[in-house]
């Protein structure tokens, strides 16, 4: 078989190309770009009248959109070079936003500091608004404002606040509409999608949502305890109980809130903790201690200790204040634990302590052997 003249291997005409495209192939070169002296200096000539009549700059596909006859590419480029033109268009300027979109502006009608403070406003307006337009066709959802901050870090909150308020006035953005919360806090929808009513069940929902999270983390943190389910209610205003669980059931299955985790106590109380600041085991125990009932507690305790871990469980270990195990009533406790569970054994172990374990799990050799190399080790 004859070399292939194309690629200088047998085989077929083309075959191993990336690309059926020449001029990505490298075997014809690239068309050198367009350059159109007419939309230059019309784009100069709106250039100037934005600026005079606006005071702002204009945005390069605000331009680019005149472009007829040039691909977006080639326009961009005539553009680029209407800046650089300092013989002809010496008033024309091209100022780059944070992420990196071009604005134009006469230097005849608004300063260098003007132009680089409002190209930072403009910029911001129209990503917000992008932000909001997607979340309310894509995802069926209210924008908060505080997740906005993340479309220009370098904005203080008021003057984040400040850009939305004035967002929500300009007619370029009228489908743009805010709406304040039952705790006060603003968010934003576009009504292209849905109307002020739909919105407002939608804000107190999300409102709810971060309230419970909020309220749940902290009490995980700072104070080390389980949130009661029941509590929650009172964190929106009119709320009940089917709405609570209709919001904790949402949370639990948002990526976002994916710390939050709910339990279900041996009395059916419900309660909720924060993975991301207690760990499964201890929110454990806490529930067996809402249960109120110590034998309970040191039963379920003593039978994870022997699964888990494996090691016998020494009745010092309820002492602490975590269990609110009555101390004077522990060694009754541990009698009734020993009737009502027949799995749960007892042994005297190193220096006269008495320990748990549960043969369902632990076999008792095997428990003394561990409290013995324990006491060794401590």
């Amino acid at each position: 078989m004859d070399d292939n003249p194309v690629t200088g291997v047998d085989g077929d005409a083309g075959a191993g190309l990336e690309s059926d495209n020449p001029v990505s192939a490298g075997l014809v070169p690239p068309k050198p770009p367009v350059i159109d002296e007419s939309f230059q200096a019309q784009s100069a000539k709106r250039i100037r009248e934005f600026s005079k009549d606006t005071e702002r700059p204009m945005r390069v596909d605000e331009l680019t959109a005149y472009a007829e006859g040039l691909t977006k590419d080639d326009a961009a480029i005539n553009l680029i070079g209407l800046a650089d033109d300092t013989r002809k268009y010496k008033d024309i300027e091209l100022k780059n936003a944070y992420n990196g979109a071009q604005y134009f502006y006469s230097g005849k009608y608004i300063s260098f500091g003007a132009a680089e403070s409002q190209v930072r406003f403009e910029e911001l307006q129209r990503v917000v608004a992008e932000r909001v337009r997607r979340d309310s066709g894509d995802e069926d959802k209210v924008t908060g404002v505080d997740v906005l901050g993340v479309c220009a870090p370098y904005l203080s909150r008021e003057e984040l606040d400040k850009a939305i308020g004035v967002l929500c006035k300009d007619e370029r953005y009228s489908d743009v509409c805010q709406l304040a919360s039952f705790s006060g806090s603003v968010y934003l929808y576009s009504s292209e999608y849905f109307n002020e009513e739909a919105a407002a069940v939608m804000v107190r929902a999300e409102e709810f949502r971060l309230k419970i999270v909020e309220h749940v983390r902290g009490d995980s943190q700072y104070l080390t305890k389980l949130t009661p389910v029941e509590n929650l209610i009172g964190l929106a205003p009119d709320a009940t109980m089917d709405e609570v669980s209709v919001r904790l059931e949402e949370i639990t299955k948002d990526p976002d809130f994916e710390d939050i985790t709910c339990l279900t106590a041996r009395t059916g109380a419900a309660f909720a903790f924060s993975e991301g600041h207690m760990t499964i085991e201890y929110a454990t125990v806490l529930l067996r201690v809402a249960a109120k009932d110590p034998v309970y507690t040191i039963a379920e305790t003593v039978r994870e200790d022997s699964r888990v871990y494996p090691r016998p469980t020494d009745i010092e270990f309820f002492k602490y204040g975590l269990f609110e195990v009555d101390r004077s009533k522990l060694d009754e406790y541990v009698e009734q634990v020993l009737v009502e569970y027949e799995d749960i054994e007892r042994f005297e172990g190193p220096k006269g302590k008495t320990y748990l374990y549960s043969s369902e799990y632990l076999e008792g050799s095997r428990a003394e052997l561990i409290a013995e190399i324990e006491h060794r080790e401590n």
